[in-house]
C-alpha cells in the first residue's frame, strides 16, 4: 500500500536536522536518488541527521559526501526498514551528499 502514489511524499528521505543552512535538497522517487547540500556551522556542535524509509539500500549505494574525508555512521531504527545517517560536524563551508540513482524509497 505505501508504495501507491499518495504515500510517495510521506515516504521519502529528508533531513531531520542540520547542522547549519540547506542550500538544497531533492529525493526523486523516479530516479530513486537523494541529494542534499548545506552551508555547515561547526559553532552549532550538533550532527546533520538524514532520514531514509528504507536505510538497507542506503547501506549498498555509493554515498559520494564532501568534503573530501568526511565521515558518515548508519543508524537502523529498531523493528523498522527506515534508519538515518548521521554526519558529524566536522568544520565550516559548504557540504554536499549525493546518493546516485538506483532502486530506493
Amino acid at each position: 500500500m505505501d508504495q501507491y502514489t499518495p504515500f510517495l511524499g510521506v515516504r521519502r528521505a529528508y533531513p531531520m536536522a542540520v547542522a547549519g543552512t540547506i542550500v538544497h535538497y531533492c529525493h526523486d522517487h523516479e530516479q530513486g536518488s537523494f541529494q542534499m547540500e548545506w552551508e555547515e556551522n561547526a559553532k552549532m556542535g550538533e550532527s546533520t541527521i538524514i532520514y531514509f524509509p528504507n536505510i538497507q539500500e542506503v547501506e549498498e549505494a555509493t554515498i559520494s559526501l564532501s568534503p573530501l574525508g568526511s565521515s558518515y555512521k548508519i543508524h537502523k531504527i529498531e523493528d523498522s526498514s527506515a534508519g538515518y545517517l548521521e554526519i558529524p560536524t566536522a568544520r565550516n563551508g559548504v557540504w554536499n551528499i549525493v546518493l546516485p540513482a538506483g532502486k530506493r524509497n
